[in-house]
């Protein structure tokens, strides 16, 4: 069987927390509270752990990067 990862930390997730999943996202606990934590404000808190996404968001002149692991804006670029 394949090893399952995160998707927001690519760290290898335990058996129990890949059977709380279910059909969702397949994250770790802490990827979740990050995520959590990046919808009160929509900016990401990761620090070190950060993975930012490489492709740019766009939405009229804003332009933007967003974190992989929280989902939340990782860097403004206009």
């Amino acid at each position: 069987m394949p090893e399952t990862r995160c998707e927001g930390c690519t760290k290898s997730l335990d058996p129990i927390t890949l059977a709380q999943c279910g059909n969702g996202p397949k994250v770790c606990l802490p990827c979740v509270k990050a995520r959590a934590r990046s919808a009160q404000d929509h900016r990401c808190h990761c620090g070190s752990q950060r993975r930012e996404n490489p492709e740019m968001h766009r939405i009229g002149s804003r332009t933007w990067h967003t974190c992989l692991r929280c989902l939340g804006t990782a860097r403004q670029l206009s």
